[in-house]
């Protein structure tokens, strides 16, 4: 079974020797690059100064922010799927690959990430590089212009999907409406799995 993981790690085969030593070299640059930041000299703390006792009006608006503010969620922590934030059925697993299609429409690729983590994983893990950096490569060299501007309103037809269980779905390229035709070895089949309150592309 072909995912549209499957169908972009089989072209990055074609990119492997020269991708990797570009990442190498572009590892070490960042890696030379960072002892120069740590070797900086420290800051020294500012010295006692008189400011500390005439600056009660200061401490006390300072005291007064956090208390007229609300606290922002944390948008730098990854989301969180602890708790569940999709719903077990199929109507579910179709809204999760909708929202993976339009995301590379868009080459979103946090949002692409995110979603086929599981299969980025053993993507990585069998030697096909990191999951931004691969679909980098595949939304600059294996998907036409035309085809992500299709994707990025790109629905899916619930009497073309496989459900597998209350937990899995297969869903084929054939299931994906756009305006424009995908072929199987183009987009492949998703295999779509509910794992800790979420759908996630795992194979």
């Amino acid at each position: 079974m072909r995912t549209l993981s499957g169908v972009i790690m089989a072209g990055l085969i074609l990119a492997l020797a020269g991708c990797g030593d570009d990442d190498a070299k572009a590892g070490g640059a960042a890696s030379s690059a960072a002892p120069s930041v740590s070797a900086s000299a420290p800051t020294p703390p500012p010295p006692p100064s008189a400011t500390a006792t005439n600056s009660p009006s200061a401490s006390a608006s300072s005291a007064t922010t956090p208390a007229q503010t609300t606290p922002a969620p944390d948008s730098s922590a990854p989301p969180s799927t602890a708790g569940g934030t999709a719903p077990k059925t199929t109507q579910g697993a179709i809204a999760r690959y909708e929202e993976f299609l339009h995301a590379t429409g868009r080459e979103d690729l946090d949002t692409m990430c995110e979603i086929s983590s599981f299969a980025a994983k053993k993507a990585e893990e069998e030697g096909f590089g990191a999951c931004r950096s691969a679909y980098t490569y595949v939304l600059q060299e294996l998907i036409s212009p035309e085809q992500k501007a299709a994707l990025r309103t790109a629905t899916v037809d619930p009497g073309k999907i496989t459900v597998q269980g209350p937990a899995r779905v297969d869903i084929p390229a054939a299931a994906v409406k756009a305006s424009v035709t995908f072929a199987e070895d183009e987009l492949g089949t998703s295999t779509l799995e509910y794992i800790d309150g979420n759908w996630y592309v795992t194979d």
